[in-house]
């Protein structure tokens, strides 16, 4: 059985249901974060794994030592943070594993994948609705193609994959589709429960889309950016109106509201096809992955 989970991401891949309705919901997991809090161990442990905090080997241990490892008698512990698939250090994508395995040799990691131009859109519609972007989608994919935040290296899964393997082994990394999450949750729990070596936890309640619910709340907040006076009143909201009530306000909102769908111009999505068309395939032939959803119309 797999002592220490930890799901690298990438983002907006599932990242929030599997935070609040599996590990931390699973009898046999003890969930550290994230979330976590701003001052938290366990924040400061990924965080100088990973960066922005000055990596410290044995600090990074104290820290395990202290504040994860007790959990590991009785239960397994997991930690996500899908910052962790995005970083490299100093252009070396073996270091962050390395510097897991320099912690614990029980750690393991689940990596999940996503159809890449939909990723895009979703990180897109995500600096739209939190960072305030202001520019276009052409705009933004142009400044950060290839310069910028590099979204074409960020495409580069195998790279990312390759490298985990490499350093921890095959038994101990997990490549998991996002779309088959999303066509068939149970079945995607019971292929993630048998790699972690647990009983599959059947849930309940169906599994709420939270992208659409984003969607509309990208398109709410580019609306009340625009305009001052809705700027005003909705500062006024979440000060006077109890959260139970905003809650309903913005469910009535929603229903009014069509989904958030931006799309590259066509010589731009041809530049993706292209590109991800030979990272798949890569994929494919190296791991063996049915990435049928991932071709692309002609």
């Amino acid at each position: 059985m797999k002592k220490l989970i930890i799901h690298i991401g990438f983002h907006k891949t599932g990242t929030s249901f599997l935070n609040q309705k599996f590990f931390p919901v699973h009898s046999e997991i003890h969930h550290l974060g994230k979330p976590y809090d701003h001052d938290s161990p366990i924040r400061e442990f990924v965080e100088r794994i990973v960066g922005p905090k000055e990596y410290d080997p044995e600090k990074c241990k104290v820290l395990y030592d202290e504040y994860i490892r007790p959990f590991r008698e009785d239960k397994i512990v997991s930690i996500s943070d899908g910052r962790i698939a995005t970083r490299i250090i100093d252009n070396n994508l073996k270091e962050i594993p390395k510097r897991l395995l320099n912690v614990t040799s029980d750690v393991a990691v689940i990596i999940t994948i996503r159809r890449q131009y939909d990723y895009l859109k979703s990180l897109y519609v995500q600096k739209v609705g939190s960072d305030n972007e202001k520019k276009s989608f052409n705009q933004w994919f142009d400044d950060n193609w290839e310069g910028g935040t590099k979204i074409k290296d960020q495409l580069e899964y195998l790279d990312k994959i390759q490298a985990y393997l490499d350093v921890l082994g095959k038994e101990k990394v997990k490549v998991c589709i996002y779309e088959n999450f999303r066509e068939n949750i149970s079945e995607f729990l019971q292929d993630l429960c048998s790699f972690i070596d647990l009983d599959c936890v059947t849930f309940e309640k169906e599994f709420n889309n939270e992208e659409k619910i984003n969607q509309r709340m990208t398109i709410l907040h580019r609306f009340i950016a625009t305009h001052s006076a809705l700027r005003y009143i909705a500062m006024l909201i979440k000060k006077i109106v109890p959260k139970k009530i905003q809650n309903s306000m913005r469910h009535l909102i929603f229903n009014n509201f069509k989904h958030y769908d931006p799309e590259l111009s066509v010589d731009r999505i041809r530049l993706v096809k292209e590109h991800t068309r030979i990272v798949n395939n890569k994929i494919i032939s190296e791991l063996d992955i049915d990435l049928s959803k991932y071709y692309y119309d002609t």
